[in-house]
């Protein structure tokens, strides 16, 4: 099963149907939040707004979902799990959280959240300049990367063979059992974004994708690009690379890949544009399958394809007229949640 999450990068103003839940009741004089986070269970056709009970913010920055908890990050460094209907409790990282919920970036901040990741043992949080935190049975978020050669950690995901990959600014890093000790198993920049299915592992970095047959342990760059941070989606039978869309004015790079989408069939080793043909929409900028559907986040909002991507229908509109704000996707089992947010880095 795999389990995606949004990160670096760090998502509806119709009306929803039958399914759907009324706006939050706020006390008098509070600012009404609505459809931040959505989810659907039918593929697409009702949603219900999840977003009742958090801070009055245009966006969230990561979302985690897993079988049993639902996360979201507001603003750059707090950090909400839904406790029931309505009720999202603010969860406490120490040094990382600060005294008040800002609506805008502010300049930079240190201690502001990196991403957050499924666990065996519990969630994980990366803290920028303070490191990773798993939240334990009790509720605590314990410091679980002293022993890590970098602290600036991206991702991390633990494979079925008992080892864990953790993606920082200086490449991977990989752990064999809990007591082994990191090994560099792919210098480069920095490493983000990490999928897998099985022994199959795909990575973006700076030099585009990157892809391990061994969960891991050896990697080839098998799609070439200067412009890399790629949205990824590693299926049972295809793995699919979505660029952020790069304005090509602002483009240095004189061998820039023209393509931003990509679908391979073959574990990675070579790789199909998308780009035309397969999806019918201006601008693709996530793919993710849940059961025999892909869900898309693209330029005209959530799109359904039950023919492997051939055909798409659009099942929800993108969020307000800013050209920033996206649908950023995850999937647990047959339910879909949508969040709202920003397509910039």
């Amino acid at each position: 099963m795999n389990v995606f999450f949004i990160s670096l990068f760090a998502v509806l103003i119709h009306g929803f149907g039958s399914a759907s839940h009324s706006g939050p009741n706020c006390k008098p004089g509070e600012p009404v939040v609505s459809n931040l986070i959505i989810s659907s269970a039918d593929g697409g056709k009702t949603w219900t707004d999840l977003s009742k009970g958090l801070p009055n913010v245009k966006e969230l920055r990561h979302v985690l979902v897993t079988g049993k908890d639902t996360y979201v990050t507001v603003g750059n460094n707090h950090l909400y799990k839904l406790v029931s209907a309505g009720v999202w409790q603010k969860e406490n990282i120490g040094g990382s959280m600060m005294g008040t919920v800002m609506s805008q970036d502010s300049s930079y901040q240190p201690n502001f959240f990196l991403g957050i990741f499924e666990g065996k043992d519990g969630p994980y949080v990366s803290v920028h300049e303070s490191g990773l935190y798993q939240r334990t049975a009790t509720g605590y978020w314990q410091a679980v990367h002293t022993d890590l050669p970098d602290n600036r950690i991206y991702n991390i995901i633990e494979l079925e063979d008992g080892s864990t990959l953790v993606g920082t600014e200086g490449g991977i890093f990989k752990k064999t059992g809990k007591g082994g000790s990191w090994v560099n198993v792919l210098s480069t920049k920095w490493a983000s974004n990490m999928t897998h299915h099985g022994a199959v592992v795909v990575t973006s970095s700076p030099t585009g994708i990157w892809v391990s047959d061994n969960y891991g342990s050896n990697w080839t760059n098998t799609l070439k690009d200067k412009m890399g941070n790629y949205a990824l989606c590693a299926t049972a039978d295809k793995i699919y690379a979505i660029r952020p869309y790069v304005d090509a004015a602002n483009n240095q790079e004189s061998d820039q890949i023209t393509e931003t989408a990509f679908m391979s069939s073959d574990q990675g080793k070579t790789w199909t544009p998308i780009n035309q043909g397969l999806l019918q929409v201006d601008r693709l900028y996530q793919v993710i399958q849940s059961g025999n559907m892909l869900i898309s986040s693209n330029s005209q909002g959530i799109g359904i394809s039950n023919d492997h991507g051939y055909n798409w229908e659009n099942v929800f509109e993108k969020p307000g007229t800013d050209k920033m704000m996206i649908w950023r996707l995850v999937n647990q089992g047959s339910v879909i949640y949508a969040v709202k947010g920003s397509s910039g880095c």
